[in-house]
């Protein structure tokens, strides 16, 4: 008869589960029943994602898993075919073409220079992007307004708050223990980038104070005035 493993090790029942409506369990390698042989494992799944693309017609067969090579959180740049590996905040780290890495100062100027472009083309992107959501059903509400641009820099004002009244943490614990980063961070970077677009449709002055004096940008300013010291005194 086999020993009884350690308590750590044991599978514990869930007696609110009903499991005759399960056809099938899944496993995520959270290694929660078992442990598993991760590069075994891996190496399975990448032949046999390699032989579905082969039956395709892809001209994959001399290809062979490297376990050392980037595997998680991977985005496919359609445009130029690249794979790119972004960290958790979403800076691009590393980048290969096909089985090639790239240079990581060439590819860092590439996409500076394509971000550039895009926000040369913000106008022509936007309507891009609204002329293809409306292709199939969507509706889409253009923010393009200073007042669109004054509620979310108070929304970044009151998560500023927040966040400071919390001590301003850069991670927090997840739901399974592990180190995140902490949900303010997040939110604040996508209300930043949200308001410096608005602003530098309004031509003013974005997070790196970059200012292209205009009249529009004068009546804006003069517009937000009231805004800024109504939060101010509250």
């Amino acid at each position: 008869m086999l020993p009884k493993p350690p308590r750590s090790r044991g599978v514990f029942c869930n007696r609110t589960l009903n499991l005759r409506s399960v056809k099938a369990i899944g496993y995520d390698m959270d290694y929660t029943l078992v442990d598993y042989h991760v590069e075994e494992w891996e190496r399975r799944a990448y032949e046999r994602a390699r032989d579905k693309f082969a039956e395709h017609g892809w001209p994959v067969q001399d290809l062979e898993y490297d376990p050392e090579a980037i595997i998680r959180g991977l985005v496919i740049d359609t445009e130029l075919g690249n794979l790119v590996k972004a960290n958790r905040f979403g800076f691009v780290t590393r980048a290969v073409h096909g089985t090639t890495e790239l240079d990581f100062e060439a590819m860092r100027h590439d996409l500076h220079q394509r971000k550039q472009d895009a926000i040369a083309r913000l106008p022509e992107l936007i309507d891009q992007f609204r002329d293809q959501a409306e292709a199939v059903g969507a509706v889409v509400h253009l923010a393009a307004t200073l007042e669109d641009a004054c509620r979310i820099t108070d929304a970044i004002a009151a998560i500023e708050r927040a966040w400071s009244d919390d001590g301003r943490p850069m991670t927090t614990r997840g739901s399974m223990g592990q180190l995140v980063m902490h949900p303010f961070v997040g939110e604040l970077r996508v209300q930043r980038m949200a308001r410096n677009a608005l602003w530098r449709q309004l031509r003013l002055p974005d997070d790196a104070g970059v200012v292209v004096p205009n009249q529009a940008r004068d009546a804006a300013k003069a517009s937000w005035q009231p805004t800024a010291a109504r939060r101010r005194g509250a």
